[in-house]
């Protein structure tokens, strides 16, 4: 799915949307197919969390990890 390379949610949000839509569209026979079943399984990319990015930050610049929340 394009969408999925620029938002990870907006593409999720858009397959709830459109998958339940379109399986009704395919229950009232006005599609013979709902082309969402054949979309692969959206994976949310991995995130760093940002205390996690501040510490690396103060440890890279040589100051002490216990100084990161003052």
């Amino acid at each position: 799915m394009q969408l999925a390379k620029l938002s990870y949610n907006r593409a999720k949000q858009a397959l709830a949307v459109f998958r339940p839509a379109l399986g009704l569209a395919v229950e009232h026979e006005v599609m013979l197919r709902n082309p969402t079943e054949y979309v692969s399984r959206l994976r949310r990319p991995a995130s760093t969390p940002n205390a996690i990015r501040t510490a690396i930050a103060y440890w890279a610049a040589g100051r002490s990890s216990t100084a990161v929340g003052r």
